[in-house]
């Protein structure tokens, strides 16, 4: 079992779980076969400074390349909705064939999801700015599959049966914070999982009111 894998429960794991980081330190996450860069704090979270931080793991291909994909991210953001800067918290592969980022003004500040190589959606300020808290705990669940992407920020949903296709792709690196360098993300995060399933509203909800524990039963 990887590392990785053990940082999810067992209950995740039988769901599907195939990667889930929890930043517990420099040394795990290089253990978990991430490459750091700028000099992030790091102790059950990883806190980005959006300048020269974040962090490339190496995958196997297999995690996004699914019929069914489903993220869980817990992150605190050091700007509110309306900031002027574009900001990925996750991507995956030189060309974003995966990603979850929040836009700047030019484009609205849109919450922007992209999952096979598509741009799935682009969630208005409107549908999501009511429930995101700048330096508060935040969790965006995103599961989906093609023809039908749901998102929830914070237990609320905020993208309900998106009808876009995209195709599950393989991807080979994925950047915590960034998007291939570029575009990096100004805050912290505590945990990111993905799931070769679909996670339901009750469990979204759940992955909110639930606070982190500092240790994983394995």
């Amino acid at each position: 079992m990887s590392l990785l894998v053990k940082n999810s429960t067992p209950a995740e794991r039988s769901r599907g779980c195939l990667f889930a980081e929890r930043f517990e330190s420099v040394e795990k996450v290089i253990e978990n076969n991430g490459t750091i860069s700028g000099a992030p704090s790091i102790d059950f979270g990883i806190t980005l400074d959006g300048t020269n931080d974040y962090v490339t793991y190496n995958l196997s291909g297999t995690e996004f390349n699914c019929a069914e994909i489903s993220q869980v991210i817990e992150f605190w953001p050091h700007f509110d909705y309306d900031n002027d800067a574009l900001q990925y918290l996750v991507s995956g592969n030189d060309c974003g064939d995966v990603a979850i980022c929040k836009k700047d003004n030019a484009n609205s500040n849109k919450l922007s999801i992209t999952l096979g190589g598509t741009l799935v959606a682009d969630i208005s300020i409107s549908a999501y700015s009511w429930y995101w808290f700048a330096n508060e705990r935040n969790v965006l669940v995103v599961s989906g599959t093609t023809g039908d992407t749901d998102v929830w920020l914070n237990g609320k949903l905020v993208l309900d049966s998106d009808p876009t296709a995209w195709t599950p792709t393989v991807v080979s690196a994925l950047y915590m914070g960034s998007l291939a360098g570029g575009s990096k993300f100004d805050g912290k995060i505590t945990q990111y999982k993905v799931f070769r399933s679909l996670v339901t509203q009750q469990e979204a909800i759940d992955y909110y009111i639930a606070e982190p524990p500092e240790t994983v039963m394995i």
